[in-house]
């Protein structure tokens, strides 16, 4: 009886350490997604927002 206790017992402690892994590793990979997400936002409003002075320098009309 006590045998089997004690494989229960380091089958749900290493069961454990499993779990808590892949948290670990999930909360990684969610952090570099949104790293990237961002990143490529703020790329994309950047590159808009210059395309959008350049067009308004070009049209504006000249100051005589």
């Amino acid at each position: 009886m006590h045998k089997l206790f004690a494989l229960l017992t380091i089958a749900l402690v290493a069961g454990c350490s499993t779990v808590d892994s892949v948290y670990n590793a999930t909360q990684g990979i969610v952090g570099g997604v949104k790293a990237d997400v961002v990143g490529i936002t703020t790329g994309t409003l950047e590159t808009v927002s210059g395309v959008i002075k350049d067009t308004a320098e070009k049209t504006e009309p000249k100051a005589k």
